[in-house]
């Protein structure tokens, strides 16, 4: 059925159409263009009527210290668990590459049989063979390999002499030149072992991140926790500004501006503490993700004092330590030690093939009658293979591709130790300045207090209003906020030179 609109309800309809998300939140939003023209009092009807009534409940608590956290992070952070997991699961290729070495037996067994009818109907002619056969196969730490066989084959019919062959045969081959060297025949195992020193210092290198990072997450939320009691205190300020500045206007000292400025101070105040309520939540959102905790765990801060102890500079000593140090340069080196190895090996891959070979056997045969002696054979072989490919191209190219990546590899070193140097330096002249910055927002939170006290003494005699008062109140707010964040950062900056040099300061 096809369903027809009116042109009255098609104009209806016109809004919705053009744009559907407004149309439909209208009841309940309100939409914010010109900010001179917007309907405050729509405003605050649609927040009151907004389901937003706080932050979420959260599970069981759990109190921690500083050094709490870092443990709880070394032992729950997910891309730590990761990093340890990965060298748990490469631990296992060390032995599955040596079993490489380990000896390979075979052995098989077989049974057949024939019979033939006479064709004057005589008798039945009866032949059953047994074959059995044992091989262990060695490979040498050499390149060469070793191979004992023995075999036994027993023939019976009706006659009692039935027939039996038995050998024993040891193959050896040892390569001279082209495979022939210790480190080609472990290529797989050194290989492996140079993973798992990769895969070592990736985990030390993560280890450094989660502590730093756990400090400075830390540190950031009793940040925000302080700067949230900075405001709270301005909006105490606020409201005796209110109050006096309400008692003056009654007396007749003060005019309404001075009460509406008063009031708009607190009300900045009020959207500054929203803003640090909801950074403080970051804050403890970002420490929770870092600790490896369940992101709806309620967590208290044991210590709510961020540690200020200003260190020595040792720059030079402070590079040495980070570049002989720092996994990142010992995962590259180890890199560097496997592409000498493959090197090696691609240079043994150019030779030629002379390969030194040789074999002993031992046959017997006889009856299998107990009055029946068998003949006894034993012969042996010794000799050279040589092989080599015309031009042998395959091999000399992968050599240039391993040098190559070699190659590369230094020059991966020499950015990396370079890039280590910058970010040491960086971090000594955040250090650095920071004291300097630090001297600084001392001397102004001295002065935004003193000017603050001078302000409120003369608003209270009459010689100033409380513009004066919510200027200095706000001198004093910024102040303050910005002397907290700096120790931090410098707190802050101290954990990350600590992870980036490899030990303590």
């Amino acid at each position: 059925m096809v369903r027809r609109f009116s042109l009255k309800s098609l104009l209806l309809m016109l809004p919705l159409i053009a744009n559907p998300v407004t149309a439909l939140a209208s009841d309940s939003g309100v939409n914010v263009g010109s900010i001179s023209e917007v309907d405050l009092n729509e405003i605050r009807r649609v927040i009151e009527l907004s389901d937003d009534v706080g932050a979420p409940n959260d599970a069981e608590g759990r109190t921690i210290t500083l050094e709490g956290a870092i443990k709880i992070a070394l032992e729950h952070n997910l891309q730590l668990q990761i990093a340890v997991l990965d060298l748990e699961a490469q631990a296992p290729e060390i032995s599955a590459t040596k079993a490489k070495f380990h000896p390979i037996a075979d052995a098989s067994a077989l049974f057949d049989g024939t019979s033939d009818m006479d064709p004057t109907g005589g008798s039945t002619t009866r032949e059953k063979n047994r074959f059995g056969d044992a091989k262990i196969t060695q490979e040498l730490p050499t390149g060469g390999q070793v191979v004992a066989s023995t075999d036994v084959k027993k023939q019976s019919t009706d006659d009692p002499d039935s027939d039996y062959t038995a050998g024993f045969k040891i193959e050896a081959t040892q390569p001279l030149l082209k495979g022939g060297r210790t480190y080609v025949a472990r290529r797989e195992i050194l290989d492996s072992q140079y993973d798992q020193e990769i895969l070592r210092a990736r985990l030390r290198s993560e280890i450094l991140n989660v502590t730093a990072g756990t400090k400075i997450a830390f540190y950031e939320t009793i940040l925000t926790s302080r700067l949230i009691e900075v405001t709270q205190d301005a909006l105490s300020r606020d409201r005796e500004l209110i109050d006096a500045s309400k008692a003056l206007f009654s007396a007749g000292r003060v005019n309404k501006r001075d009460v509406f400025s008063a009031e708009i101070k607190l009300a900045e105040d009020k959207a500054r503490l929203a803003r640090d309520e909801r950074e403080f939540e970051l804050a403890e959102n970002q420490l929770r993700d870092v600790l490896g905790l369940p992101i709806d765990m309620k967590i208290g801060i044991a210590q709510r004092e961020i540690p200020f102890d200003p260190v020595g500079i040792e720059l030079e000593d402070w590079i040495r330590s980070a570049i002989a140090n720092r996994p990142e340069i010992l995962e590259i080196r180890t890199e560097l030690e496997k592409s000498d190895l493959d090197i090696r090996v691609r240079q043994n891959d150019v030779l030629p093939s002379l390969d030194l070979v040789g074999s002993y056997a031992r046959t017997q045969t006889g009856a299998s009658t107990s009055k029946a002696y068998g003949l006894d054979d034993s012969t042996w072989t010794a000799g050279l293979n040589f092989s080599i490919p015309f031009g042998n191209v395959a091999a000399r190219s992968r050599l240039i591709q391993a040098k190559t990546a070699r190659a590369r590899l230094e020059r991966q070193y020499v950015a990396l130790e370079r890039s280590i140097e910058l970010q040491v330096r960086s971090f000594e002249i955040a250090l650095r300045r920071a004291l300097e910055e630090l001297l600084a927002l001392t001397e102004e939170v001295e002065q935004a207090r003193a000017k603050l006290e001078i302000a409120n003494v003369r608003f209270q005699l009459g010689l100033a209003n409380n513009l004066d008062i919510t200027d200095a109140d706000t001198d004093l707010t910024d102040s303050e906020s910005d002397l907290l964040t700096a120790i931090t950062d410098y707190a802050s900056n101290l954990a990350r030179i600590e992870a980036a040099i490899v030990r303590p300061i």
